[in-house]
């Protein structure tokens, strides 16, 4: 409603020390740095419903607040350390808080996938980043709201794919991802082109919810709440 500032979807920027240092205050020295940079209040004073505390519970943030906005940090990747509560003894004598629900602050509640254990999130978690569906996270840009669901088509003559992006914002937008250049291509699937979508469909009025995608039957089905 600002005469002078155009309208814009995030007030923060993704990345910043504040979000870095979320993900690893459990770690030393990070949990000296997560202190000073909220001038040495010790944990009790931090409001604990703010800190890193489950992977699904920042997942749905993300998708749901616009004021969430973080960056998947390297460590998530191989850190196994950095979702143990205490494991260099950096907080032996301080409490990481009680949130609003009762649940004290502790380890990182992981995915049921992970088997309560670090190590099998961090190795699951590497492989789906080192995997092909990896490639297309620069999609994110086409919608107006948050991505809620991708899709990714079987390949065509010539190792080619279709990626079907469900969002928040109604839209379902289909993009042509190239094995040639290993990219979402342009209008003429040239290298150093800009990501076009092939076809903008609308029609749901809430959050798309599911998304599947056929090249070969040259179709896109998709679901809404």
């Amino acid at each position: 409603d600002d005469p002078e500032i155009p309208p814009f979807h995030y007030g923060t920027h993704y990345s910043n020390a504040a979000f870095v240092l979320n993900w690893l205050f459990r770690l030393e020295p990070f949990t000296t740095f997560y202190l000073q940079l909220n001038d040495g209040k010790i944990f009790e004073n931090v409001n604990s419903n703010r800190l890193f505390h489950s992977i699904e519970e920042t997942w749905e943030h993300c998708l749901t607040d616009t004021h969430d906005v973080k960056e998947l940090i390297p460590e998530l990747f191989y850190l196994t350390e950095m979702f143990l509560f205490n494991e260099n003894n950096c907080c032996e004598e301080k409490n990481l808080g009680i949130r609003e629900d009762g649940n004290k602050i502790g380890n990182v509640i992981l995915p049921k996938w992970a088997n309560g254990k670090a190590e099998e999130f961090v190795k699951i978690h590497r492989k789906a980043l080192e995997s092909d569906l990896a490639q297309v996270r620069q999609v994110i840009y086409g919608h107006g709201d948050v991505v809620t669901c991708l899709a990714r088509s079987e390949t065509t003559l010539f190792a080619d794919s279709y990626i079907a992006s469900g969002s928040a914002d109604c839209t379902v937008v289909l993009w042509h991802f190239s094995q040639n250049t290993g990219t979402i291509a342009g209008e003429f699937n040239s290298v150093g082109e800009l990501p076009v979508p092939r076809a903008i469909l609308t029609g749901h009025e809430a959050v798309i919810t599911a998304i599947t995608v056929s090249a070969e039957h040259g179709l896109v089905i998709s679901g809404a709440k």
